[in-house]
């Protein structure tokens, strides 16, 4: 194989690899925006089946503190048992507030469930809406959602975003160039030939000089 076909074969391998980088980047950087931007609305997007979430409560300190990042794996009432923490949705003053509660008791379609103080309320299908079971908590994760919610912090994030898109695409063509350089192999020609690479320039149409005397 020679040096022209190997280095070929390495632009493509490369490009190929930072185009899907590329993409993994940017299919991250639009869900964690996404993400970052619904959490002022108590949830955020979903993905396969869970849904991330800002506790904004005490109540279940210290097994959930506030403003921890809350996993939810969506689950429907009959799928809940004793001992879960609950996520659902109640209304108040017309609008809907996630609440993450323990399940004490089960009866039939209502459900008895409390705080970490003991204070508890019975929940059903007509009282309230199921989101499904808390199963993980960040409080790191939390932070950092916190902070992008701030003006400074969408700055950042979208400077972040920016600068590695542009290294990428930087890089791509940085090894396209180099790979001219060290793998392409010179023609020789009689025409003309293009500087960076040393291969002979082609024309879609053919130059024709015409040669003779003008008569009089």
């Amino acid at each position: 194989m020679n040096s022209a076909k190997t280095g070929r074969i390495i632009r493509i391998v490369v490009t190929v690899l930072l185009i899907l980088l590329i993409l993994v980047s940017l299919t991250g950087i639009v869900l964690f925006g996404t993400g970052v931007r619904n959490t002022k609305q108590t949830g955020t997007f979903n993905l396969f089946g869970r849904s991330y979430h800002l506790n904004k409560s005490t109540a279940m300190e210290p097994d959930l503190e506030k403003n921890d990042l809350v996993v939810v794996r969506h689950l429907s009432f009959s799928q809940l048992k004793e001992g879960d923490l609950m996520a659902f949705y109640m209304e108040e003053d017309g609008k809907e507030h996630l609440l993450i509660r323990r399940i004490q008791s089960i009866r039939g379609i209502t459900y008895t469930v409390e705080d970490n103080s003991g204070e508890g309320f019975e929940v059903s299908a007509d009282t309230c809406r199921i989101l499904g079971k808390a199963t993980s908590k960040s409080t790191t994760l939390g932070k950092a959602v916190l902070f992008l919610q701030t003006s400074e912090g969408r700055t950042i994030f979208y400077g972040w975003t920016a600068g590695v898109t542009a290294f990428l695409l930087g890089l791509t063509i940085l090894v396209h160039v180099l790979g001219k350089l060290l793998f392409g192999k010179p023609v020789e020609s009689d025409g003309p030939v293009d500087a960076l690479t040393g291969q002979p320039l082609s024309f879609d149409e053919p130059i024709t000089i015409e040669t003779g005397t003008k008569r009089r």
